[in-house]
């Protein structure tokens, strides 16, 4: 169980720190990378809140090596987050590819959550 919950917390560290230092000062690709996601044009403080939460979650996945209920909270975001975005890509029309990395992140997340639920009961 631990190697897995390292290998999904290094893909959701390095996936998400890149985002939260995107999306945090607003850079036009990730506006563009979200637009280009779920058909909606984000306002900037949508933008900045997401990532801080991304920082946020990606502090509680790297502090669930010490505390399982961290990882926890962080992998609880993520789910929220890519697995609102992949709805999102279903209900537009999105298939096939367009669909493998945030089915990718959302299942990595989950596999978090149980992973460490399943070392810290």
């Amino acid at each position: 169980m631990r190697v897995t919950a390292a290998i999904v917390s290094a893909l959701l560290i390095f996936e998400f720190s890149l985002a939260a230092l995107t999306w945090t000062p607003v850079l036009q690709v990730a506006v563009d990378r979200f637009t280009e996601l779920t058909r909606i044009t984000p306002s900037p403080a949508l933008m900045v809140t997401i990532g801080l939460l991304d920082a946020l979650g990606v502090a509680g996945v790297i502090a669930g090596f010490w505390r399982p209920w961290a990882a926890v909270a962080g992998a609880s975001w993520f789910v929220l987050l890519c697995g609102s975005i992949l709805i999102r890509q279903l209900y537009v029309g999105d298939r096939g590819l367009e669909l493998v990395p945030y089915a990718l992140f959302t299942s990595a997340a989950v596999i978090l959550i149980a992973t460490r639920l399943a070392d810290s009961g």
